[in-house]
């Protein structure tokens, strides 16, 4: 959420209540303008209806004893009603000379000087909550089958910072014509400030995400077109097992069949073994690039 705060009216800065950069919340005064006439004019609206109400109630009285008409007071009550309205009038003329945060958020450069004279549509400031970022990117049509409102996503500043997490909020009606592309927007998680209006940042949309047990690539073994590993068995000899391999990404390998997740995998030497081979464990590790469980050695 943005907005430029802008003057509604043209008149002077009596007082400025915030500094560049602020930390703001909602309603917080940041303007007040000069407003002499504006305060009189409200004294004296609230001295009438102080009168008026008065008025109203010995008339109120009078009424009820029977010694004053229904016409004079029913005048009275109309008199005093006249006098509120003409109050909160008042009071509204002189809510336009205090300027408010319209909600909770950081302010940005100060563009005035008390003194200063003012006219509608001058900008004073900006606000910007940023503790929620509408992310704003485009992707290839082709992937429109896999997106869909509340996808997760991630996004990273250019620079290295830590990463933001958020999801799809809306996916737009049109493909632009031009580029093959679709227009999506996210609502990005904002609390630590990592992001700012205007930024450039790299974003990875998580697609067709699941479960999968994954081993490390080096642990795969090939025979012309069959896929095998070592498993290391319970009695510490070598298992070599045909697998049937799926999704490879970043130096991992998807196990469709012939493995169970929590079971041991020769990971380095492995085409040195022959099955039946003792295996001295010097080493494990894990690997999760995929989702899933995953050991080797």
């Amino acid at each position: 959420e943005s907005v430029n705060l802008t003057s509604t009216i043209s008149d002077t800065i009596k007082h400025i209540h915030f500094s560049d950069g602020e930390v703001v919340e909602k309603g917080a005064i940041l303007v007040e303008f000069t407003s002499n006439e504006e305060d009189a004019a409200l004294d004296q609206a609230r001295d009438l209806l102080t009168d008026r109400s008065r008025r109203l109630d010995r008339d109120l009285k009078l009424y009820k004893e029977g010694t004053l008409s229904r016409e004079e007071f029913e005048k009275s009550v109309l008199e005093a009603k006249s006098a509120k309205a003409q109050l909160q009038g008042m009071q509204a003329r002189a809510s336009d000379h205090v300027m408010r945060a319209p909600f909770a958020g950081i302010l940005g450069l100060r563009n005035i000087s008390e003194g200063a004279l003012v006219r509608p549509g001058d900008l004073i400031t900006t606000i910007d909550d940023i503790s929620k970022i509408k992310l704003d990117f485009s992707v290839a049509a082709a992937q429109f089958a896999h997106l869909k409102v509340g996808q997760k996503l991630r996004a990273q500043v250019a620079d290295g910072a830590d990463e933001v997490h958020g999801e799809v909020l809306s996916i737009g009606s049109r493909v632009e014509e031009s580029s093959r592309s679709i227009m999506i927007r996210s609502l990005i998680n904002n609390q630590a400030g990592h992001l700012r209006p205007g930024m450039l940042v790299k974003v990875i949309l998580q697609t067709q995400e699941r479960q999968a047990l994954v081993i490390p690539e080096e642990a795969v073994l090939a025979k012309g077109q069959q896929k095998t590993v070592f498993r290391i068995g319970s009695n510490s000899a070598a298992e070599e097992v045909a697998i049937v391999i799926g999704t490879r990404q970043r130096g991992v390998v998807e196990v469709i069949k012939g493995l169970n997740a929590g079971e041991q995998v020769v990971c380095d030497g492995g085409f040195k073994l022959r099955p039946g081979s003792f295996v001295k464990v010097t080493a494990t590790k894990s690997n999760h690039m995929l989702a899933g469980s995953s050991a080797g050695i």
